[in-house]
């Protein structure tokens, strides 16, 4: 499952039958909307990206 945000913020979710259609041609993410659920929680558990520190000096 691959997901970015559009203008609005909100997640658009691709998810892909790779078995059936190795070639990423179909989105059925709207097909599945029990397995995005799923795979949306297990990304939600993971941490966060923390900020990358400000470098010292100048620049």
């Amino acid at each position: 499952m691959r997901w970015t945000h559009d203008e609005t913020g909100e997640r658009v979710y691709e998810l892909y039958d790779l078995v059936n259609d190795p070639g990423e041609t179909r989105n059925v993410a709207s097909d599945k909307p029990a397995v995005v659920k799923e795979l949306d929680a297990i990304l939600d558990r993971q941490p966060k990206p923390k900020p990358l520190p400000k470098p010292k000096g100048k620049a």
